[in-house]
């Protein structure tokens, strides 16, 4: 799971979680990528490394975190 994310505040610390689905829409698996020290203007680019069950077909954003 590859994305850019726009940071509008200084934050120590950010992530995203995916949550991962098949076809069918069983969950399989999620995704997480994090960063550290991100200054307010920076562009993230981000890869988000996921452990699955089945290849999904889909992913659904379920949280970002910063502080």
């Amino acid at each position: 799971m590859n994305g850019t994310a726009k940071v509008n505040r200084d934050c120590s610390y950010a992530s995203v979680e995916f949550r991962l689905l098949s076809s069918s829409g069983e969950l399989v698996g999620s995704a997480l990528a994090n960063e550290v020290n991100l200054k307010k203007g920076d562009t993230w680019r981000f890869s988000a490394i996921g452990i699955v069950t089945d290849k999904p077909s889909r992913a659904e954003l379920a949280q970002v975190t910063s502080f």
